[in-house]
């Protein structure tokens, strides 16, 4: 399969699987857009709109008085002063408590060069809002010079633009095998970044009469997905383990065998026509 053919297949693929996910998910975020609006600063916020009309007919005054607000900061408050952390626990053969502790030092330095309490705080207030909230963990070059990454820990503002696989059962997302983030761009900012690409937003339909601007907005994704690979194993009496080889089986048969899966996460920012980064991602 060509290149072109290939980007084509994941862009649909991409395209349908965030349709369907939104579908599943539509009701529980517009109801979470109805709680983040109720509890903005909007004059009207908490007002039904046939009695704001009818008492602006008759000239009388709609006040709003905050009832919620300090619950919600009450809640938010407490998770900042026990603000949670990633902790690291010795498991299976070969762990042990020191290097246990060197993974801890290793995540808290994430955590510290990402600013990780701001990400933190704002999933759990969106979350008290709303009952969605999202941090995003990615990699990126350490500076504009080297070529060694690091891990960041980084703020997701419209949990919204956040959707996940709806095939997803697991109370905490981990059996998901794809996830999409939208982002909105003006075309100025799209055109800096990809300038050999077309300013294509993402799962709309296709305008041909409409001519846009610098200023007008494009829809890029960030799709994330889940390749599985099985491979066939086979463990020695001595507890080698290698892949299963027939020929070897007969020489010297193994003392057990099965089929296991290899993960890669695919990460793909796309337009709705292209692929404009594709990149696997440092986990499973």
């Amino acid at each position: 399969m060509s290149d072109t053919n290939k980007n084509l297949e994941t862009i649909k693929e991409a395209t349908d699987s965030f349709k369907q996910d939104k579908d599943f998910w539509n009701d529980i975020y517009r109801k979470a857009a109805e709680d983040i609006f109720f509890l903005s600063d909007d004059k009207n916020a908490q007002w039904n709109e046939s009695d704001i009309t009818s008492r602006g007919a008759d000239n009388r005054p709609t006040l709003t008085i905050d009832q919620l607000g300090q619950f919600v900061h009450q809640v938010a408050n407490d998770i900042r002063m026990n603000t949670p952390t990633i902790n690291v626990i010795p498991n299976g053969s070969g762990s042990d408590i020191e290097t246990a502790d060197v993974m801890k030092g290793l995540i808290r330095n994430i955590e510290y060069v990402s600013n990780a309490d701001m990400a933190y705080d704002t999933a759990s207030l969106n979350s008290i809002k709303s009952s969605i909230g999202f941090i995003e963990v990615e990699h990126d070059y350490i500076n504009d010079e080297d070529f060694e990454q690091e891990l960041r820990i980084k703020r997701v503002v419209t949990p919204l633009q956040c959707w996940l696989d709806s095939n997803s059962i697991e109370v905490d997302g981990s059996d998901a095998m794809h996830g999409t983030i939208l982002e909105s761009l003006q075309i100025s900012e799209f055109k800096k970044r990809w300038p050999k690409a077309e300013p294509d937003s993402f799962a709309e339909e296709k305008k041909t009469t409409t001519t846009i601007s610098d200023d007008d907005y494009v829809t890029v994704a960030k799709f994330y997905k889940i390749i599985e690979e099985s491979k066939d194993v086979g463990v020695r009496e001595d507890g080698e383990r290698e892949e299963f080889n027939e020929d070897s089986n007969e020489a010297n048969p193994y003392k057990a065998r099965r089929t296991i899966k290899k993960r890669k996460v695919m990460r793909y920012i796309m337009s709705g026509s292209e692929i404009l980064e594709e990149a696997q991602f440092p986990g499973k």
